[in-house]
């Protein structure tokens, strides 16, 4: 039986569109006291995105601190549609998993 390493790239881009009037200096506190001590939208709309990045099941829009936000992509999907997201966040699909590079190696 052959092995095989397969090292596969992606690349994807968000646009994400976060409400400072719901994402307020008040929550900021609250989600700080929790989960991290972000001080900045920059900072949540990072770990929005990488955490949307490392979603296996792209239909679920539920983000650990978030909750469920919404989703829009390039082909129509809105999880506003069949979901409640919470106001405030939405991430617009620019471009996702786009395969970059792949390189195979054999395991002896």
């Amino acid at each position: 039986m052959k092995k095989f390493k397969v090292e596969v790239t992606t690349s994807n881009t968000y646009e994400v569109e976060i409400d400072e009037n719901a994402l307020n200096e008040e929550w900021m506190q609250e989600f700080r006291e929790t989960f991290y001590s972000f001080n900045s939208l920059e900072e949540h709309a990072q770990q929005i995105a990488e955490q949307r990045v490392r979603k296996a099941e792209r239909t679920d829009s539920f983000l650990e601190g978030y909750g469920k936000v919404r989703v829009k992509d390039y082909y129509g999907f809105d999880s506003k549609k069949w979901d409640s997201p919470v106001d405030g966040i939405t991430i617009n699909v620019i471009d996702e998993e786009e395969i970059t590079e792949t390189e195979v190696k054999e395991i002896l």
